[in-house]
């Protein structure tokens, strides 16, 4: 998303970068993280347990290590001293406690990010400061970083007391203008205005003396004007899902080095008129101080790249979904090419030029249509490629065997190739990391599997495996194991030897026991064991002292361990169709980390008053259960976000729902409800109540007139009257939200 900036130590939704890994949930191995403009650094596990990033070439991004890093979550700032501190996150994220006020953030605050909170256009009434957040934001003058989406049409002029801001991100709200105050900010780099409502390229933006990277992505802006050319320090400047193919402007821009044009297709009605002027695009042959160039998504009727050819400063090309079977036949081709994206590309075959591109570390081929494989000439690679990406292809055998070239490959994938067996020269690939052989229809490993000892991630899901060879289990540094659907009906006491393991996937097997070895996995965060035959676990989950995650739904469970409870750290639990469990300790209070609990399709009768103690749980999930009643306590779940209660027998909720003032879903179609507890009209954050099915309701209490939030009810065959039914429709339809 943008360049190198802040470190974000932060646990909710992703907002600042993109993993490059091979799995999707790679937060727990090391691995590549993808960061903007085609940069990248590798996040690697620390002695006792700490993370830390490393440039390509092993040098450490900031000397210190943290005891966390989400992948998802990251941006780093490496013109930030070492030892800076600094501060991200949410207003509803968990590192924002809810007590902490804005004026107790200290000087080492750097950056702030408020696009999770949902900000309205701002109440003069209540305050009159910047952008409707609290005036003491105003004072923290030494923030260099701030994000935040806007309902108003314009920038507050306050903005001008942060004088120190270094990146603004404004994406996603409804600006229309900036104002002139702006100029106060003599040291902004970086500005996003994307996902705005902007007609035409704010003028302002000439009075940003040091702004060297502009975001302009899916405007309603036809052309970049003078505007845009008059930003002489201009270096990077991304248009995504643009309107027009107008690019003379640029030429004026010397500077530029990174230029973002992908389409991703978001208004069809314009990407179908780039198409029909995807020559315009040809002017790119006089960027020849480009380094970056994306034009993912921007060929349809184009058979040819020709125009690109003269770009002999490229470092970084995407060319995804372009309708070409070949590159420029250019012998002196893009020479100092480090990344070449090609997915969904059908080519026939690479240039000649392609043995001399002597940096090119990372390579993508992928395809993910049948329609769309391609034969692939390997031999034509440089051997010292690190990142190959060759899903979906159609691979010659011989083509296959010649992967042992390539040794110094760090990341290899190879999903829904169609390989069947591995060749034994496998393991020449001494330096290989993360290997993903999903969907290629294996039904065994080579024995020497386990020469690879710097394996750290393989994922072979949807294979036909049933089992591992015995060297495999020797791979010491494994940290995460992929092994859903496939034909597994027994684990060998021998997956005890992989004591780095920390996420282990076997969902879709046939597995009736788990080995009682696997406690020797003490690292393990995630265990996902979903859709087998299991009817105990005999495990100790004491042992497990760092699991975050465990998923048994659909299997044959007849109870809950008890053990279980002694997996402090647990922050998931999914149990979910085992409708043999009918019954729920009230140990479960002791798994104070606990923020989702998913027990729908089970037997159970009722709750323990002990899970009113999770003070953390944001998801419940009872759905299918045969439940009377709720504990009064309920009230105390304050964190709590989704309430799921559907298709049980309960009758009445405890008053005490009425205190979950976070809870914006709670779902109870399919019950026996006789009368609604008013204090549920003080759920001031609800916006989704589903009663369909309750046919002994005969009425909505009128306090719930209150809930202005609430945009969905759902009264399918309830004891209304035709009139009061259509009376809390059409309230609904009208509210403007």
């Amino acid at each position: 998303m943008k360049q190198l900036l802040l470190l974000c130590l932060l646990l909710s939704a992703p907002l600042f970068g993109q993993p490059y890994s091979l799995f999707e949930t790679p937060n727990y191995h090391d691995h590549l993280i993808e960061l903007a403009w085609g940069q990248q650094v590798w996040l690697k596990e620390q002695p006792q347990g700490k993370m830390q990033l490393f440039h390509l070439n092993g040098q450490p991004v900031f000397k210190q290590a943290f005891d966390q890093i989400w992948p998802s979550n990251f941006k780093g700032y490496l013109e930030l001293q070492d030892g800076d501190k600094f501060y991200i996150g949410s207003l509803e994220g968990e590192l924002w406690p809810l007590a902490r006020t804005i004026e107790e953030l200290g000087a080492e605050i750097k950056a702030v990010d408020f696009s999770a909170k949902s900000l309205g256009p701002v109440d003069y009434r209540e305050i009159s400061f910047l952008l409707g957040l609290p005036s003491a934001l105003l004072q923290q003058t030494q923030l260099v970083f701030l994000k935040i989406d806007l309902d108003n049409s314009r920038l507050h002029r306050e903005i001008k007391y942060l004088k120190n801001l270094k990146v603004l991100n404004l994406e996603g709200g409804s600006l229309r203008h900036l104002p002139k105050e702006i100029q106060a900010l003599s040291q902004l780099e970086e500005l996003d205005l994307g996902a705005n409502d902007f007609y035409r390229v704010p003028k302002e933006l000439a009075l940003l003396p040091q702004l060297h990277t502009l975001y302009l992505d899916f405007l309603p802006i036809d052309s970049l004007g003078e505007t845009v050319s008059a930003l002489s320090q201009l270096k990077r400047l991304s248009w995504k899902d643009r309107i027009s193919n107008d690019l003379a402007p640029l030429l004026d821009l010397k500077a530029l080095n990174a230029l973002d044009l992908e389409l991703q297709g978001f208004e069809e009605h314009n990407i179908y008129a780039l198409y029909e002027d995807s020559l315009g695009l040809t002017i790119l042959e006089k960027f020849d101080q480009l380094e970056y160039l994306n034009l993912a998504g921007n060929f349809d009727n184009l058979k040819s790249v020709d125009f690109l050819a003269p770009l002999k400063n490229l470092r970084y090309l995407n060319l995804a979904r372009a309708a070409i079977e070949q590159l420029p036949k250019s012998k002196k081709l893009w020479p100092k090419i480090e990344q070449l994206l090609l997915e969904e590309v059908s080519l026939k075959e690479l240039p000649l030029a392609a043995k001399k591109w002597k940096k090119l570390y990372r390579f993508n081929n992928q395809s993910y249509t049948e329609e769309n494989k391609s034969f692939f000439l390997i031999s034509r690679l440089p051997k010292k490629i690190k990142f190959l990406i060759l899903n979906g292809l159609s691979i010659k055998h011989e083509e296959l065997l010649l992967l042992q070239k390539f040794k110094q490959l760090q990341v290899l994938s190879l999903s829904r190739v169609a390989i069947q067996q591995l060749p034994e020269s496998f393991d020449q690939l001494k330096k290989l990391q993360e290997l993903d052989l999903s969907h290629c229809q294996l039904t065994e490993l080579p024995n020497n599997i386990g020469q690879l000892q710097q394996l750290k991630a393989i994922n072979l899901t949807r294979n036909k495996l049933q089992s591992l060879p015995p060297s495999f289990y020797t791979l010491s540094q494994l940290q995460a194991l992929f092994l859903n659907e496939n034909q597994f009906k027994k684990l060998a006491p021998q997956l005890g030897h992989l004591k780095q393991l920390s996420q282990l996937e076997l969902s879709n097997n046939q597995l009736k026991e788990l080995p009682k070895q696997l406690e020797e996995c003490k690292k393990l965060k995630i265990l996902q064991v979903s859709d087998n035959q299991l009817k105990t676990i005999p495990l100790n989950f004491a042992h497990f002292k760092d699991l975050e995650q465990l998923l048994l739904y659909k299997n044959q469970l007849e109870e809950i361990p008890n053990s279980l409870f002694e997996a402090k750290k647990l922050r998931l639990v999914d149990l979910s169709s085992n409708p043999k469990i009918q019954f729920l300790s009230p140990k479960i209070k002791q798994l104070q980390q606990l923020k989702a609990v998913y027990l729908h399709d089970c037997g159970l009768q009722k709750l323990p008053d002990g899970i009113c103690d999770l003070k953390k749980l944001h998801t419940l999930d009872l759905k299918a259960n045969k439940l009377l009643e709720l504990p009064s306590c309920m009230g105390q779940l304050q964190s709590l976000t989704q309430l799921m209660l559907s298709h049980n027998r309960l009758k009445y909720l405890p008053n005490s729902i009425g205190q979950l003032q976070k809870l914006n879903s709670l779902y109870l179609e399919d019950n026996q409800l006789q009368t609604l507890t008013p204090s549920i009209a003080q759920l001031k954050n609800l916006n989704s109540l589903d009663l369909d099915n309750n046919p002994n309701i005969k009425e909505i209490p009128l306090s719930f007139k209150k809930l202005t939030k609430l945009y969905y009810i759902g009264l399918y065959n309830c004891g209304l009257s035709e009139e009061e039914q259509d009376y809390w429709e059409n309230l609904l339809e009208n509210r403007d939200y």
